[in-house]
């Protein structure tokens, strides 16, 4: 990175830090107005360049002191422009040294040891709904492990990736680009932010070889499918793909593509599969008219319930009982 954004950089992160030192206010109370170290985009946006609603704004990490353990509402993204960085996640270090980056999923709690003045780190934080947009795009063009992006979103499991890359010119271009309302002291328009995130992100995203450490790959996926598959089974009478998108913590339009890509069909395709496998046991199993099935799994419209069977079974509900009963 070139020394005159380096030294602006360094002094907006001392000036930061000057705050932390003083006794009047605490990490905590800058941060978070929750009741746990939760760091919301909200409260630091206002410390940072970007429209405190906006989906991207980038900031410094401060140097000297120390960070304790949190977590965020968001998922950031730092940059090691210069010296050396060491993050604490789940007791393991992690020091990340010039070029690397860092991506923190939104539950991942990690701590930050006390840096000095040559130590820079370019904070950039995205909301999760812009995120999850970004990953439409990535399906398409990453080569990286698998869901490595998507498992950031996870709202209960620690999940991070550090990439290696010092002396690639075009992601130095684009950090530079990103900091550049920083240490300018201008609003940056949303878009270019934005184009120049979604670059980075194909950079990275198309360069296996840059990832050199990374959470579980597994555990975000098949404990999504788990709660899926569960609330399914639980919930059938009542559920919907809002309610799920929402006990998950993503958006509706995310968590359907996710559902698609990850067991094939799409949410309304395996809600229906249980609704007609629960009427079809209480047909076999039970006397119960057939009006009073179709409630109990969840259906209102008996009319389109009964095309729905015939679809499946080949026959009405009334002649399957009749069917099988004999």
């Amino acid at each position: 990175m070139k020394a005159d954004i380096l030294e602006k950089l360094s002094y907006i992160a001392k000036k930061e830090s000057e705050i932390f030192l003083s006794n009047d206010v605490t990490q905590k109370d800058i941060y978070t107005k929750t009741g746990r170290f939760l760091i919301e985009r909200r409260h630091i946006a206002d410390m940072s360049i970007g429209i405190p609603t906006a989906s991207i704004c980038v900031r410094t990490h401060s140097i000297y002191s120390s960070f304790p353990a949190h977590t965020h509402d968001f998922i950031e993204l730092m940059y090691v422009c210069s010296g050396k960085i060491t993050h604490v996640i789940d007791g393991k270090t992690i020091e990340l040294t010039e070029g690397d980056i860092i991506i923190l999923g939104r539950a991942t709690k990690h701590s930050i040891l006390p840096t000095t003045e040559k130590d820079i780190g370019l904070n950039v934080i995205i909301s999760t709904d812009y995120f999850e947009s970004l990953l439409s795009n990535l399906r398409k063009s990453s080569s990286l492990p698998e869901k490595i992006f998507e498992r950031l979103l996870s709202p209960d499991q620690m999940q991070y990736c550090v990439f290696k890359t010092a002396e690639i010119e075009p992601i130095t271009n684009l950090m530079e680009n990103l900091s550049y309302s920083l240490v300018t002291n201008k609003m940056t328009d949303t878009f270019i932010m934005q184009t120049s995130l979604s670059l980075l992100f194909a950079y990275i995203g198309s360069t296996p070889e840059m990832l050199s450490n990374f959470s579980n790959a597994n555990t975000y996926t098949e404990k999504t499918k788990r709660k899926i598959l569960n609330y399914i089974q639980t919930s059938y009478k009542t559920a919907s793909l809002t309610e799920a998108a929402d006990m998950l913590g993503l958006s509706p339009a995310h968590l359907s593509r996710w559902i698609k890509a990850n067991f094939g069909v799409s949410f309304k395709e395996m809600l229906c599969d249980k609704r007609f496998e629960v009427a079809k046991e209480l047909l076999l199993s039970t006397k119960l008219p057939i009006n009073d099935i179709i409630l109990n799994t969840g259906y209102e419209n008996s009319s389109y319930f009964h095309k729905q069977f015939l679809k499946r079974f080949g026959t009405t509900p009334k002649n399957f009982r009749k069917m099988y009963s004999e």
